[in-house]
C-alpha cells in the first residue's frame, strides 16, 4: 500500500509543499530552462563533449565527383575505401574516426569513399584495390597502400612516416668518410 502524504494542516504549510514542488524539490516540478541563461552552459558543454570524444564524430564521405578536389586542397588525406555490407569496414569505422580525432598535429584529414557504388567502382580498380577495406594514403600527389595492423598508433605513425622529410641532407664529414678504407669490400666473378 502507499502511504500518503498526512494533509497539511495550516495554510503556511500547503504554501511551502506547492513551493517546494513548484521549484523541484522532494515531490518533483517543473524544470524551467532559460535559452538565454542556459546557453553558455550548453555551449561550453557541447565543445568539451567535443574535444573528448563522446561526440561521434563523422568522417568526411567522398565519391567520384569530389575525391580528386579534396585531395588537391588537402595534401595530406588518408582514405577508406569501404563497403557498406562489409564486417571489417563496420570494425574499422570507429577506428578510424578516433585516428580523424588525433590526426589534425600531422596535419591529415581522413575521409571514407563507398567503393561499392557502381559510380565509384572505377577510382578503387584503377587503385588497384582487391578488397574491403583498403586504407590508401594520399600525400603530396602520391598514394601509398596502407598494410600494417588496424590499430590507431600504427595509423599515426603511418602517418607521421609520410609526413616526415623524404630527403635528409647529409654531413660532410660524414660523407667524406665513407664507406672506411678498412670496411672496402671487393667481389670477384
Amino acid at each position: 500500500e502507499e502511504e500518503r502524504a498526512a494533509p497539511a494542516t495550516t495554510e503556511s504549510e500547503r504554501r511551502r509543499r506547492r513551493r517546494r514542488e513548484r521549484e523541484g524539490g522532494i515531490m518533483g516540478g517543473r524544470v524551467r530552462f532559460s535559452f538565454r541563461k542556459h546557453f553558455p552552459a550548453c555551449v561550453a558543454l557541447l565543445l568539451s563533449c567535443l574535444s573528448l570524444g563522446f561526440v561521434d564524430a563523422t568522417l568526411v564521405e567522398l565519391d567520384q565527383q569530389n575525391l580528386t578536389t579534396y585531395i588537391s586542397e588537402n595534401p595530406y588525406v588518408l582514405v577508406d575505401f569501404y563497403a557498406p555490407w562489409c564486417g571489417h569496414c563496420k570494425a574499422l569505422e570507429p577506428i578510424l574516426k578516433d585516428v580523424e580525432a588525433q590526426s589534425s598535429k600531422f596535419g591529415f584529414k581522413v575521409a571514407k569513399y563507398n567503393a561499392d557504388l557502381p559510380h565509384n567502382k572505377r577510382l578503387a580498380k584503377d587503385l588497384g584495390m582487391r578488397g574491403f577495406p583498403t586504407v590508401i594514403a594520399f600525400a603530396e600527389g602520391a598514394h601509398f597502400k596502407y598494410q600494417l595492423p588496424r590499430q590507431v598508433n600504427f595509423f599515426l605513425k603511418f602517418m607521421k612516416k609520410l609526413r616526415e622529410e623524404a630527403v635528409r641532407e647529409v654531413k660532410e664529414h660524414l660523407v667524406s668518410s665513407f664507406p672506411p678504407e678498412e670496411q672496402k669490400a671487393y667481389a670477384s666473378f
